[in-house]
């Protein structure tokens, strides 16, 4: 399946990766952390929030970011997110790339999934 980077137009003022953009503005703002428990109700937010094709969209652009290079995903993150931040690009890819995996599964199933609890 080929994914279309091509963002809708409501968020292409927000230039390149601009879904992803939109999706961390919106959920990672200073605020967020009134509005979301935890880590887990906020990619769930994410999730409802888009319909199918946009979080296909979103997953592209996230796999896009991982891609780049070191100061360009770490000035994205920071740039971004206002709720938290990362010393390093890896811990930034490291993160991301867990949430990945909730875009992907969701892709599969069409409805938003839960993050994987570890065993206690």
């Amino acid at each position: 399946m080929r994914i279309s980077f091509i963002d809708p137009p409501a968020v292409r003022h927000l230039g390149e990766l601009a879904s992803l953009k939109k999706a961390i503005l919106s959920h990672f703002d200073g605020d967020s952390g009134l509005r979301f428990h935890s880590d887990e109700d906020r990619w769930q937010a994410i999730l409802r929030h888009y319909n199918p094709t946009q979080r296909l969209l979103i997953a592209g652009q996230i796999r896009e970011l991982l891609s780049r290079d070191d100061s360009f995903v770490l000035a994205f993150w920071d740039k971004h997110s206002d709720y938290f931040g990362f010393e390093t690009a890896d811990e930034v890819r490291q993160y991301l790339s867990g949430k990945l995996r909730l875009f992907e599964q969701d892709s599969l199933s069409g409805s938003p999934v839960q993050e994987s609890q570890p065993p206690l």
